[in-house]
């Protein structure tokens, strides 16, 4: 059996309408890093008229699913972070990398639901998307652009931040651990125990005594871990995917030795999984973590409604981009 896994992507409309369709028109610069036969494209985001202005770098690793950086609807441009970038972009540059396989631009009606970006010959997700789509190629493929920034001479070299939300964060976690050049860390929204455990606890909510989804994802998982290098993703996330981003990111939060900011939706399912983590290096003494939760927000730091329903007209992300822009400050 295989599960796709949905996840709601939160994004915001821009109030500018743009009449041209590259990253240039929507405030972006657009670069390209090459390796073999790997083609990476990512976009910085610099306050207007400071893009040749040398400060520090905010590198940050989106959550899951083959959703274009750049959506569009009627000229109107959905935010390509979750958070207005705005406030950091005062102090930061800030870069974000497309997914493999997967188009910088595209309108919001050639997506399926999620913002999902579909192979239109295929069918599925791209063939480069899977067979990519796991932590080694994302943090080797993340780790190279830094250091190509790091050439640049915008990018003051002595202040490397990177950050991650919900899949991103395990990327995060474990670039942090293969580079000695990031000098912070935040950790939003990730499942310090892995993939397979958010999966569990969205599946325990709804499950009823003629409903076990917990029992076939149990079965699932065994299959994915005798088949742990599998790149068939006939049915959505392959094997490899589901296992690799399973393996728990605690693992690389315990060797990080940088400073660590952990925020997190109080409703989220990993929110008993951080509660241990914070106890845990609690215990170890670990002075480099600061653990900052959000009661009452969800995995995308929205409100939710008094029957316990997403309230998307609550925003939060905006209150974390300026926690967090606090924090570094310090």
């Amino acid at each position: 059996m295989r599960i796709i896994i949905t996840v709601f992507v939160a994004v915001a409309y821009s109030s500018q309408l743009f009449a041209q369709s590259k990253p240039e028109d929507f405030g972006f610069r657009h670069f390209t890093s090459v390796h073999k036969d790997d083609t990476a494209n990512y976009l910085i985001y610099s306050a207007k008229g400071d893009e040749q202005i040398c400060k520090p770098l905010f590198f940050f690793c989106q959550g899951s699913l083959p959703v274009p950086l750049i959506i569009t609807n009627h000229g109107k441009q959905y935010g390509v972070f979750p958070f207005s970038a705005d406030s950091l972009s005062k102090y930061y540059h800030l870069v974000i990398v497309s997914k493999p396989g997967v188009p910088l631009i595209s309108e919001d009606t050639a997506l399926a639901p999620g913002m999902i970006y579909i192979d239109p010959g295929s069918g599925k997700m791209p063939d480069e998307y899977s067979k990519n789509n796991h932590p080694q190629y994302y943090c080797e493929r993340n780790l190279r652009i830094i250091n190509e920034l790091r050439k640049m001479s915008f990018i003051d070299k002595s202040k490397i931040v990177v950050a991650g939300h919900s899949q991103g964060a395990s990327i995060a976690a474990r670039m942090s651990t293969e580079s000695s050049v990031i000098t912070h860390l935040i950790y939003a929204c990730g499942n310090p125990m892995g993939q397979i455990m958010s999966m569990l606890g969205a599946a325990r909510k709804h499950e009823t005594d003629s409903l076990k989804e917990t029992s076939s994802l149990i079965v699932y998982w065994s299959e994915a871990c005798e088949n742990r290098n599998d790149l068939n993703d006939e049915h959505g996330d392959t094997y490899k995917s589901v296992y690799d981003f399973s393996y728990p990111a605690i693992n690389y939060l315990r060797k990080v030795k940088i400073p660590v900011l952990v925020s997190w939706g109080t409703i989220d399912y990993c929110t008993p999984f951080i509660d241990f983590m914070q106890v845990e290096f609690i215990r170890d003494q670990r002075k480099n973590f600061t653990f900052q939760s959000y009661v009452q927000r969800d995995h995308n730091f929205f409100g939710v409604t008094p029957e316990g329903k997403t309230n998307y007209e609550d925003f939060g992300w905006d209150i974390v981009e300026l926690d967090w822009l606090s924090w570094l400050k310090k």
